[in-house]
């Protein structure tokens, strides 16, 4: 009955600041003490302790013993912790703390109002034992609520001994997908050992910076690689800038002259920015380097570049009543050939509806001037091409819908002016395009699913171009019209669970057959089905393409997703070309199909039958151990062996810090193992 009094008088007192739990406590003139536990709880504050000392009076309060305090989110351990609620401030001696992978302690921790906290004696590190292999030690540091730290004078220290002093240091606490600090070291056939080191130098706010140093310690041709990344990704604006700088002297082991020392760079870097409403954009992005090679070149996980960018500038605005872009393409490295478009405009209008009938109609207008440069590697074997591009395009359809199905044509026209052709002279082509699309939805519900079939057909015609094929330039798929007469017959079917959006099952049949065309002697000479099937921890996709007229799979591609537990995850994918399945951009534009005659087709690049196989796993064969395989098997090329390559990576969590990664590589280049690397980075997750 005491205790139940002494515990409403304590919660009358404090029922504005905070909860009293406490076992077997005494009250005395104001105050109320316990030797046997408690925990005190209140807005953004929990504290929990063997000796609890309250004074009433003064409102403060005093823990000791099997301390732990929750203040603003952030846990704290240590001999002692004070408490004034009053000021709503305290302090933690002889405390530690955490903020995500770093460990932050020192003789006094002085918790603010606002969810700051400062640190008297501070050391800093990534160890989780008493005894620390190293440490940053400041007199003073300070951190934000959002987890800033501060440090004044701070000292890296290895095995207590001092071994860099900093006038200051500012750095980020929190969680970020990128480790701050890796060390990797490796072997690469034909060049032999290499060692790296990256740091993260510079972290506050919404800027990063990293910097990376490799060195191949060859004593005759010594290898050295340098490179900076530098971001800014701000949490409240649209704005985001990356950047990727490397320079390296070295000897490359894919080059034509494995011993050849080269000195390569390559700048490499994105800005994008749009306003809230995301009616105006900016997007910039370059990638200049000096060796087709050099993408692979410096690769990991740590320090990876993009595959190569395009270096581009695009502005878009859309307006009221139009839509309108600037874009500029220029190419910056020789030994690229490609389409530079110098610039290019275009100027659109919102779809409108004339009047009241329904119909809707669309106007672009697209002005560029372009340059088609080859590789300086044919510098002189094939010309470039160069000319002024105005096109103009028109467009009007009208759905129209009843309770059975939806019919949708099409109609437009489309104008292309060049100020040069092939003929040294202007050229203009004129194309009417017409389309048609008619479909229907049938349902039915089952006790455990809901079926849907959706049958569909879809016709697509172009008339022939007021000009030749032959006589203007084409630089890209847009130039590359002629007499084009399609119809998609098709059937969809799903099936849905209770509740699901995404189909559990999916299956798409269809087939598209040719009109007035002399490439195919059928008139469906192939037929595809593209699958899709979701169970709870298996996906399986699928998609094949059958041609009837050469009587061979044309495409067949199957791919398997299996999670079998939290312990056990694998994928497989295989991958068949026929070599009467093209390679194209677009791949259900037929233009090319009916242009050019399949012998022709079968004599060029277009043509390129394979076989891929690839395959990943990863098993977790203990809490701290996990191992990855990733392989990559190809066959069926003519003219070209068989090849093989993949990586192994053993990780292991060394702490709960330091995770361990071990990897063994083999490449197509190379006979057997071509590389092992081992990289210690620092993150608390696999």
């Amino acid at each position: 009955m005491r205790v139940f009094a002494l515990l409403a008088l304590c919660s009358s007192v404090f029922a504005k600041e905070a909860t009293v739990d406490l076992l077997n406590p005494v009250y005395q003139d104001g105050v109320m003490t316990t030797e046997s536990g408690g925990v005190i709880s209140g807005k953004n504050l929990r504290i929990q302790a063997k000796h609890i000392h309250y004074d009433t009076l003064k409102r403060s309060i005093l823990a000791e013993g099997d301390l732990l305090v929750e203040h603003e989110n952030h846990f704290f351990v240590g001999k002692k912790f004070t408490y004034n609620f009053l000021t709503k401030s305290g302090t933690v001696y002889d405390g530690t703390t955490f903020e995500d992978l770093w460990f932050l302690g020192g003789k006094k921790i002085t918790l603010m109002p606002d969810g700051s906290y400062r640190i008297q004696g501070a050391f800093i590190t990534t160890s989780d034992n008493k005894d620390r292999t190293w440490d940053i030690y400041s007199h003073s540091t300070s951190v934000t609520p959002d987890s800033y730290l501060v440090a004044q004078t701070p000292k890296f220290r290895v095995l207590g001994a001092p071994v860099l002093i900093l006038p200051s240091l500012k750095s980020d606490l929190k969680w970020q997908p990128k480790s701050p600090v890796s060390y990797q070291a490796g072997w690469i056939k034909g060049q032999g050992p290499r060692i790296s080191a990256e740091y993260r130098v510079y972290s506050w706010e919404d800027v990063n910076i990293f910097s990376r140093l490799e060195v191949r310690p060859d004593f005759q041709k010594l290898g050295i690689t340098g490179a900076l990344e530098t971001s800014y990704l701000p949490k409240n604006s649209q704005t985001r800038f990356v950047s990727k700088n490397f320079i390296q002297k070295d000897t490359f082991f894919n080059d034509n002259d494995p011993g050849k020392e080269s000195f390569r760079f390559r700048a490499q870097g994105l800005i994008n920015s749009e306003n809230k409403e995301k009616t105006n954009t900016f997007h910039t992005s370059w990638d200049w380097y000096d060796d087709k090679n050099l993408p692979l070149t410096f690769q990991g996980d740590n320090f990876a570049h993009n595959k190569a960018q395009e270096t581009e500038m695009l502005i878009r605005r859309i307006g009221d009543k139009t839509i309108s872009g600037f874009y500029f393409r220029p190419r910056i490295n020789s030994f690229q050939g490609f389409n530079q478009q110098l610039p290019a405009l275009n100027l659109s209008l919102h779809p409108i509806e004339i009047g009241k009938s329904g119909v809707i109609m669309e106007n672009n207008t697209r002005a560029a001037y372009l340059n088609y440069v080859y590789s300086d590697d044919v510098d002189g074997l094939i010309p470039d091409f160069r000319s002024g591009r105005l096109e103009m395009e028109h467009n009007l359809y009208r759905a129209f819908r009843t309770k059975a199905f939806t019919f949708t044509p099409l109609a437009g026209f489309s104008g292309i002016f060049y100020t040069n052709s092939p003929n040294k002279g202007e050229a203009s082509q004129a194309i009417f395009h017409y389309e048609g699309m008619l479909d229907t939805k049938l349902y039915r519900t089952y006790s455990r699913y809901k079926h849907q079939l959706e049958p569909y057909l879809h016709y697509y015609g172009l008339t022939f171009p007021t000009i030749r094929v032959d006589d203007y330039f084409i630089y890209s798929i847009a130039d590359g019209y002629n007499r084009l007469n399609t119809l998609k017959p098709g059937i969809k079917n799903a099936l849905y669970l209770p509740g699901e959006l995404m189909p559990t099952l999916s299956a798409d049949l269809y087939s598209y057959a040719f009109f007035g065309d002399q490439t195919y002697k059928l008139l469906m000479p192939k037929t595809y089905l593209d699958l899709l099937w979701n169970i709870s921890n298996v996906t399986f996709g699928a998609h094949g393409a059958w041609n009837f007229e050469e009587s061979v799979l044309d495409t067949g591609n199957l791919s398997l997703l299996w999670t079998l537990n939290a312990n056990f995850a694998t994928y497989f994918e295989f991958r068949h070309r026929s070599r009467f399945d093209w390679r194209k951009d677009q791949r259900y534009n037929f233009v090319l199909d009916v242009t050019r005659s399949i012998d022709e087709l079968l004599d060029s690049p277009i043509s390129d039958g394979r076989n891929t196989l690839l395959a990943r796993f990863q098993i977790k064969l203990h809490p701290e151990w996990i191992l990855r395989v990733r392989t990559h098997m190809g066959w069926g090329r003519s003219d070209e062996p068989s090849y093989s390559e993949g990586t192994i990576d053993l990780l292991h969590m060394v702490t709960s810090s330091w995770k361990l990664r071990t990897s063994l590589s083999w490449l197509v280049p190379t006979k057997g193992f071509t590389a092992f690397n081992g990289a210690l980075n620092l993150t608390n997750h696999f």
